[in-house]
Order: C-alpha cells, then structure tokens, then sequence
C-alpha cells in the first residue's frame, strides 16, 4: 500500500469524524455549552473576587444576610381607594395615615346602626315604664283582693249570725236569705279580685321577660354598631410601626377587595443579620457571643454584633420539603443552623442596612485565634 492510499484512508477518516460531531453537537449547542462554561468561569471569578474582598476564616460564614421585619399591609374592607398620602420608598412613622378608602359606605353603616340602638333603647324605655305601671297594677290588685277578703269574712260572721237567729225565730227569713246572699256574693268577689291580681302578675312576668328580650335586641343593636365602626377605622390604612414603606400596590380611584395588597412597610431601623453557620461551627456560639459583621455594600467596616438566638432546627429541617434518609444511598451533607446576630451599627450606617444584603460573620474567638495563628503566637488560654 502506498503513501497517496494511506494519506486517502486518512483523510476519509477525518472527514468521517467531522460529520459525526457535527451530527452529534449543532452549532446551536455549541454556542449553549460556550456560554453556560463562560458563565460559570465569571461564577467562579466572582466569588473569587468576593473572598478576596472578604477572606473568610474558620469561624466565620457568608452564608449571612440582613433582616428585618417586613409587614405586609393588605385591606380589610372592599371599597375604591379614596387618597394615597405616601410615596414610594418614603419614611413613614408609627400612626402615619397611608391609603385611605372611600368611607361613605361604612359612615352610612354607622349611622344606621346609630338608628337601630336609639330605637332599641326607645322599646326599652317604654317598656321600663310599662313596668313602673303595671308593679302599681299589682299593688292595687292586691289590696283589692285584701279588702274582698275582709269584707267576705264580715259577710261570713253576719251569715252565721242570722242563722243562729233564724233558728229562733228571732230574724225574718228574708232577712236571713239576704245574709246568706251577701256572704256567698262576697267569696265570689274575692275571686274575681283574685283572678285580676294573677292577672296583673303574668302580665308583670311578661313584661320582665320583654325587658329581657329587648335588652339582648340593644345588645345586639350595640355590637353592630361597634362593627360598623370598626370596619369604617378599616378605610384608614395606617403605619404599625416606624419604618420604610416599600413600592405602593394601589392607586387612587382603584378597587380594593379584603386582602388586597396595599403596600410593604419595612422596620429598616431594627435590623439584624441571619447567618447560617455549619454545623462544626455553632459549638461555641450561644447568646450574648460577640461576633464581628462585615456587609458587601461597605467593605471594609466592621460592625460589632452579639449571637441573639440560634435557631431549634436546622435550616433543613425546617423547609418545606425536609430530607429523610432513612432509605436508599446515604451521602452525608454538612448542615448549616441559622443564627440571629443583633448588631449595633454605627451611626454613619443608620438606616443604610437594607433587609437582603449579603453579609460575612465572623466569630471574634475564631478572629484572634487566626490572627494569633498568623503572627506566630499562641493564643491565651480560653481565647482560641
């Protein structure tokens, strides 16, 4: 075989080898594979950068963030909103009024549940004074039925008198029918009299029970009202606390409906930081641990902070979905604890720590153990 068949053999091979890859690999994926590895080399150059700028020691993470609460502020009520008194990003105080709705609706409530009590307490009234009325009918009853009952046992006595008479001739008969008459007329008086005074009772038990039922109404009529006037003091938006607020959600004339987002306030002057420290590393730290706090945004300044709190679980246990590895292949993960640092800023840096930066936190044991590791000295004891 000579050398032009070995150079044709050659070339067919190279050749065939050109179109596998081009079947295989598109310019189109080229380009994708060209740019997720840019990407990820300016990734890798970035981070770089960043613990260069922030060179990370045994006892410190930046797996650390600047927090805050942040409030949500939503609409209890429907109705169009009537003024927005606050602009984006604008610093608000506690109490300040934020967005308003149009309140004509509730006011209207208000006033009707006004009416509702003022007649409630109108019913009550009369009925105190039907009352009044009907104790004195039963007072009088029963003096009537006293007074029957007198005049009947006089009737009674004259009765047996004239029949004692009478059964010696001594009384005309007519008069002794009219004695008889007069006793048996007397009992039955003392009846009807009595009849009146159960009456003038029931009628008494009734109304109480009336009184009862139209106290429950004012009651009822009361607490209405004061819902009406909640839900009216619910068009008034209002600051919980001082702070920032955020992008407005609404604008004027908008409609609003119950949970409705309105806008962010954020208590940008009570900050602290969140660091989620590995597990290896949370050993020594506990409350009141002193720490030193470095944000990107201002490299270079350190803030001086204490270890407030440490999180019951880990991050991972504590997330939606947390791992269970009690089948399958186990591959053993580093876990971090978040743990709150409370910071105190200087003042230059008021207001200036934004929930969302990054941060690097480093334990200030772990700082002069490094530092004294550095200058080639040894720590004292019970500061490594």
């Amino acid at each position: 075989m000579d050398s032009s068949m070995v150079s044709t053999a050659s070339n067919s091979k190279i050749r065939r080898a050109v179109g596998f890859l081009r079947t295989k690999f598109s310019f189109g994926g080229l380009v994708t594979a060209g740019i997720l590895l840019f990407a990820g080399l300016a990734a890798a150059a970035a981070q770089s950068d960043r613990k260069m700028a922030f060179p990370i020691n045994e006892g410190a993470t930046d797996d650390a963030f600047v927090r805050a609460d942040i409030t949500p502020l939503s609409s209890r009520v429907e109705g169009h909103v009537l003024r927005v008194l606050v602009q984006d990003n604008e610093r608000v105080r506690a109490g300040q009024l934020l967005v308003e709705i149009d309140p004509a609706d509730f006011e209207a409530k208000v006033r009707e549940g006004e009416a509702r009590v003022a007649a409630a307490q109108a019913l009550l009234e009369s009925n105190r004074t039907k009352q009044l009325v009907q104790r004195n009918s039963v007072a009088a009853a029963s003096a009537a039925v006293d007074a029957t009952s007198a005049g009947m046992q006089r009737a009674e006595l004259e009765a047996q008198r004239h029949d004692r008479l009478s059964s010696g001739g001594l009384v005309s008969a007519q008069d002794h029918e009219r004695a008889t008459y007069d006793a048996l007329r007397a009992r039955a008086e003392l009846r009807q009299r009595g009849s009146e005074r159960d009456r003038s009772t029931a009628e008494q038990v009734y109304l109480d029970a009336e009184r009862r039922r139209l106290e429950a109404e004012l009651s009822a009529a009361n607490a209405m009202l004061d819902l009406a006037r909640i839900q009216l003091g619910y068009t008034r938006i209002v600051a919980p606390a001082n702070g920032v607020v955020g992008e407005r959600g609404v604008r004027v004339g908008q409609l609003v409906r119950p949970g409705s987002q309105i806008i962010h306030l954020v208590a940008i002057d009570d900050v602290w930081v969140t660091a989620n420290f590995k597990e290896r590393q949370v050993g020594v730290l506990q409350p009141g641990t002193p720490v030193r706090v470095t944000i990107d945004t201002f490299p270079g300044v350190e803030i001086p902070g204490v270890v407030d709190s440490l999180s019951p679980a880990s991050g991972a246990q504590l997330s939606l979905l947390p791992p269970d590895n009690a089948t399958g292949n186990f591959t053993k993960i580093v876990q971090r604890i978040p743990v709150k640092i409370a910071l105190r800023p200087p003042r230059e840096l008021a207001g200036r720590l934004i929930p969302g930066m990054s941060a690097v936190v480093s334990i200030e044991r772990a700082r002069e153990h490094d530092q004294a590791r550095a200058g080639g000295t040894t720590p004292l004891p019970g500061k490594s």
